[in-house]
């Protein structure tokens, strides 16, 4: 099949598509080429100026493959199909961390303090951890606990969007989940749903009776929140969730939004939805004085991350700056960064088709969609308003600040959006 990249003309000549070794001798997939990252990355910290310390980058690193993982019939009798699908997740993690650490971590593997905003990320397509029987839901509790434990010691700001996986209810209905996880020492997991089925959609079945039935994907007009279940990771209950949108936060303190839509969820425009939704929430829970302020603002950063197989982007659904996680409908211009290197990478552990290793320049997370901006903006507006009038007469009984500072609102919420850490001020708007 012709991938959107194929036609590709790359500037670099050393940018050339590398055919991967023999899958019998390699037994990882590993990036090398260090000095095209090396060299984006200094460009980019160069022409970014002070911008290094006020906003997020991404750096992306898409897996793509022709495939449903190993859902196809013809491994209904391969054995281990989803204990090797954690040994897939091992080598990703392996893989990119390998990258994060190279650029953005000292010898110790800590953050270094000027790339304290920069996020590694990986992505797969739709359907890429599809076994060749659903996970039941204590088989992906335990697989997921490993994916924790595994995360727990990845550096910070190492995140990764794995799609999708299928996992059966107690009913018997299949939910296509997206693993969404940001790593550090308390990793951050969730568990998105796909809130759209397709009809072409992979569709597993079961004997019963010594009768074939085919078990039914999830179906969002029938399904609410509270219908969906819960699993326990690190001795907590997660939710597995219809909730796209997810605030995360770098280790140095920046906060942006990650959005994910699954295919026809595009479509649909949930993430837009959601973060409308989040939006209420965020404007209807800003009184609570021990939170700090930052804390209770909406992040105007936006990164919109579709995973699908198949869909193109659909401009009226685009949330913020987009990723396109799609191996047919991928391509080099406007919907992701541009492509700094790729490679071919071999079936390893699991999986029946080759990957490919879309290797983007890294770049400042835009922002929300420009209608999304705004709403986001005024909500930010009234909530540093309201808190003001209340922790002004806090401020001035115990002397954190003497004097009341009178700014302009373009720098008041220039100040408080992108100096999350500086000191407490008391500030009275125009």
């Amino acid at each position: 099949m012709k991938r959107g990249w194929d036609n590709h003309e790359q500037d670099n000549t050393s940018n050339k598509r590398v055919k991967a070794a023999d899958p019998m001798a390699v037994n990882s997939m590993v990036y090398n080429n260090t000095d095209l990252l090396n060299q984006a990355y200094t460009d980019l910290v160069l022409t970014s100026g002070t911008k290094v310390n006020n906003y997020i980058f991404l750096q992306d690193n898409l897996i793509l493959t022709d495939s449903t993982g190993e859902f196809k019939p013809i491994f209904k009798d391969k054995p281990n199909s989803k204990s090797r699908v954690f040994l897939l997740i091992e080598e990703i993690f392996k893989n990119i961390t390998k990258r994060h650490i190279t650029f953005n971590c000292d010898a110790a593997g800590n953050v270094l303090k000027d790339r304290e905003n920069f996020i590694t990320r990986a992505i797969t397509d739709e359907f890429a951890f599809y076994t060749n029987s659903p996970f039941t839901l204590e088989e992906f509790e335990s697989l997921q606990n490993k994916v924790y434990t595994l995360a727990k010691t990845q550096p910070q700001n190492c995140h990764f969007i794995l799609s999708s996986f299928a996992v059966k209810t107690t009913k018997d209905i299949i939910m296509n989940v997206v693993v969404h996880i940001e790593c550090g020492e308390n990793p951050k997991m969730c568990f998105i749903v796909k809130n759209d089925e397709s009809n072409i959609d992979p569709v597993y079945r079961t004997t019963i009776n010594n009768q074939i039935k085919n078990l039914k994907n999830l179906n969002p007009d029938n399904t609410k929140q509270s219908d969906l279940p819960k699993i326990n990771i690190n001795h907590i209950a997660y939710d597995f969730t219809l909730n796209n949108v997810i605030e995360c936060r770098s280790s140095g303190g920046k906060k942006f939004l990650s959005c994910v839509d699954i295919c026809l969820d595009h479509q649909d425009g949930i993430a837009k939805n959601n973060l409308l939704n989040f939006f209420t929430y965020k404007q209807k829970n800003h009184a609570d004085l021990t939170q700090s302020l930052n804390s209770k603002l909406i992040p105007l950063q936006c990164a919109h991350t579709v995973t699908s197989r198949y869909i193109e982007i659909i401009e009226k659904s685009v949330a913020g700056m987009i990723t396109h996680a799609d191996a047919k409908h991928f391509k080099d211009e406007g919907d992701n960064a541009p492509i700094l290197d790729f490679e071919d990478l071999p079936v390893v552990n699991f999986g029946y088709a080759e990957r490919d290793l879309i290797i983007t320049k890294p770049r400042i997370c835009g922002l929300l969609a420009p209608t999304l901006l705004d709403r986001a903006k005024s909500i930010n507006k009234d909530i540093i308003a309201s808190n003001m009038k209340a922790i002004t007469p806090v401020f001035a009984t115990t002397k954190i600040v003497k004097n009341q500072e009178k700014i302009r609102e373009s720098d008041v919420l220039n100040l408080l959006l992108l100096n999350n850490n500086g000191p407490a001020r008391a500030i009275v708007l125009n």
